[in-house]
């Protein structure tokens, strides 16, 4: 069972003695026969979507399956940076000036090399080092066509992954050997929302464009009940509730 202390960190006093990987997989987490509940799975989640999902339970009781560094430490949102100053920004122009006429003066001292490639000389290794694979696209909701920030975007069985922005819109990069070994597809999970596994060409270029529908909750006498009562928050509202007290 989960606790919620005061400055909004987790903890679990009295973990389940029933191992994760006995229980039986559902569209959120596991449900345990020792208990007879649903176990959700937050080892994905950002901060920003337990907070949500605490502020939705509103201080009912729950039990979920965490990473050990969700625990025992006090929840972030996400944080909006602060516009910089006109200094900063003189400082940034300086430094990026700079930056240009190296690059000048650094694709000046290769030119022969280019030449001598050209002619038939061996290339050096650094040309075969592959690229990065970035993926790119925006999520919405099915019905609605709203857009939905914070929602978790990762490639399948790895740990790299990001979270949608305020607009919707996710880039994630990989590197070209996690790319290589991976399964080619996307898991795209948001709190209330049935999570989507999204198959990859070996090549992607074009931007996705992903749909999650509202969770089903239930079943009534095999009438399937989903849940179309809209929440206390919508996606926009609580981005734009998370990132205000930044611009104060």
């Amino acid at each position: 069972m989960i606790n919620i202390m005061p400055h909004t960190s987790l903890s679990i006093p009295s973990p389940c003695s029933q191992p994760w990987d006995a229980m039986t997989p559902t569209a959120h987490g596991r449900h345990c026969a020792a208990c007879a509940k649903v176990v959700v799975d937050f080892t994905r989640h950002t901060d920003a979507e337990l907070l949500a999902w605490l502020h939705q339970q509103a201080g009912q009781p729950a039990c979920g399956h965490f990473r050990a560094d969700q625990l025992g430490r006090v929840l972030q949102p996400t944080v909006i940076p602060k516009p910089r100053s006109w200094r900063a920004w003189l400082a940034t122009a300086v430094a990026l000036w700079g930056l240009r006429e190296a690059t000048a003066t650094m694709a000046k001292a290769q030119a022969p090399t280019e030449q001598r490639q050209r002619e038939g000389e061996p290339i050096s290794l650094a040309d075969y080092v592959q690229k990065p694979v970035v993926i790119r696209g925006v999520v919405t909701e099915s019905d609605s066509h709203e857009i939905l920030p914070a929602v978790s975007v990762f490639l399948k069985g790895t740990n790299l992954g990001v979270a949608t922005k305020a607009d919707g819109h996710f880039e994630l990069t990989i590197p070209a050997d996690k790319w290589a070994a991976s399964t080619k597809q996307l898991s795209v999970t948001f709190i209330g929302f049935e999570g989507k596994e999204i198959s990859l060409p070996a090549s992607p270029t074009q931007p996705l464009a992903v749909t999650l529908s509202p969770a089903i909750t239930g079943h009534l006498g095999g009438v399937i009940v989903v849940n179309t009562a809209r929440p206390w928050y919508t996606p926009r509202g609580l981005w734009q509730h998370l990132k205000r007290p930044f611009y104060r």
